[in-house]
Order: structure tokens, then sequence, then C-alpha cells
């Protein structure tokens, strides 16, 4: 039986995106998503019984909302993608980690991840406006498979959080050491970001909300029907 662990990182600040994309998978019936909290208010504010406190970190104040690649926390935050990830690797053989401004839209996103995945290490959604461009991959929607590069590669360590932090973020982290791993782009057609699909409206398994800065994103959510709470 295929052990898959499907993670989000929140803070209190992020708390009600993620809330919404706990909604759209209740939507469609889709249980399994597991919560990780960066800080003690998000993890007593959330009503929900897969939430998970990430120990032994020392940026408790982290919990407000931090706009995009906007200093030092909003890397930190990102860092800590890798740790989530990382832990997660090691027990399962596939991780989906998806950002907390995404919404799930049909319930076949699953079998259709594992259908991809074949002999990559690393699915992920691309950050450009065609299929062709590799340019520019996009952390927030990433399906790993659990083996010996993809556990270095997501391993935490100091040298990779001071990189982060130089670079603001992991994106850039990720696209510059990308061609360590086998991964592929997903079809922007299916797992569009937030620019395709405004630009296409297109029918797919989930929307990432990305292109848009600070609470942008909820009002264009709520324009598109797609704020639940």
């Amino acid at each position: 039986m295929v052990k898959l662990a499907f993670i989000t990182l929140t803070n209190y600040g992020y708390l009600d995106y993620t809330k919404n994309l706990i909604k759209s998978l209740e939507k469609l019936n889709v249980e399994g998503l597991k919560v990780y909290c960066l800080d003690n208010k998000s993890f007593n504010e959330l009503d929900y019984p897969d939430k998970f406190k990430i120990e032994n970190t020392e940026e408790e104040e982290i919990e407000n909302f931090y706009t995009f690649r906007s200093g030092n926390e909003w890397s930190l935050i990102m860092y800590n993608k890798f740790r989530i990830i990382h832990k997660e690797l090691l027990n399962n053989d596939f991780v989906l980690f998806c950002d907390g401004d995404i919404i799930f839209r049909d319930r076949r996103f699953m079998r259709d991840l594992l259908n991809r995945i074949d002999d990559h290490d690393l699915l992920i959604q691309s950050d450009k406006q065609d299929d062709s461009d590799d340019s520019e991959l996009c952390a927030g929607f990433q399906f790993i498979k659990s083996n010996n590069k993809t556990k270095q590669f997501y391993k935490p360590s100091n040298e990779k959080m001071n990189e982060i932090l130089l670079l603001k973020c992991d994106q850039p982290f990720i696209n510059k050491h990308k061609n360590k791993l086998d991964y592929e782009r997903l079809p922007l057609k299916k797992y569009p970001n937030g620019l395709y699909f405004q630009t296409h409206k297109n029918n797919s398994y989930m929307i990432h909300y990305n292109y848009l800065i600070g609470h942008t994103k909820k009002d264009m959510m709520k324009q598109d029907n797609h704020w639940f709470i």
C-alpha cells in the first residue's frame, strides 16, 4: 500500500487561507491533509483534527501575515517548508506539499499525480504561462517521491537556510538547484498558477492564487466564488 503524506504550512496571519483550503477539500470529500502550524496562536485557533505544531523552532514570533518575499520572516517560513517535507519523506513513499492559497476543484488530483510521477523525483507546478517554458518552477505545489536524492535535496541545514535567506525565498533555491532532481512540470491546464487561471478560466484540478500580493488574493478568490469560509 502506498504511503502518502499530504501537507501544508500555516501561521496565524495566514490561517484564513488554510481554512479555505481545508473547506475546498471538504467540498470534494477529500481527507488526509496535515496542517503544520508555525506558531501557538494558529495551532490553538485552528479547529481541525490533523494539525501539528512544528517543534524545536526559534521562530515563535512568526505569526503575522507577511507579504511575498518581504524580509527574513518570510524566508524563515519558506525554509520551514523544507523541514516538514523532509520529515514526511522519511516516513512515506510520496509527499504532496501545497500552499494555503490553493483551492481544489476535482478530487481526482491525487490519482492523477500518482499516475504521472513514473520515474521522476518531483512533479511541480509551473510559474510561467506556457508549458514549454522551463524558466520558473513554482514551489507552492510539489509532489515528491521519497528516495535518496529527494531526502538529501530537502534535508534541512544551516547552509540551506542561509542560502534561502539570501535568495529571499525557497522558490529561487529550488530553481537554482532543480537539475539535481529528475523533475517534470505539471500541465498548466490542470494545475494553473494564478495568472494562467485568470487568463484562461479553465477546468482544472486546482487553482493556486499566487501572482497576487497581500490580501488582494482573497478579493480575487471571493470574486471567483472560491472563498468558502
